[in-house]
């Protein structure tokens, strides 16, 4: 078997209050060597908040909303954190599980 060592991308989570009040992962696109320090983030339009938040960030003639941002997480380190235990109960949900 080949055994291939990949790592997840990092991401956050968000919540956007006026939209939902629920929190959900995003890609982080920033990168060790953008010279600006803004946190970039990828997304596509899909369902209900995706659309909502893309439709709401187009508004020019209102501020923009108020995006909560949790973490800064990579997918591996869970798992690592997991194998401590002696018991893990792992629940998942969303599209594509």
């Amino acid at each position: 078997a080949i055994v291939e060592n990949k790592q997840a991308a990092p991401y956050v989570r968000i919540c956007v209050p006026e939209i939902s009040l629920l929190w959900h992962p995003f890609t982080v696109a920033t990168t060790p060597h953008d010279k600006d320090n803004k946190l970039k983030i990828l997304f596509r339009r899909y369902g209900y908040f995706t659309t909502t938040l893309i439709n709401r960030l187009k508004e020019q003639n209102r501020p923009l909303p108020i995006i909560l941002v949790d973490g800064y997480y990579f997918g591996p380190d869970w798992v690592t954190a997991a194998l401590h235990h002696d018991e893990v109960l792992i629940v998942a949900g969303g599209i594509g599980i």
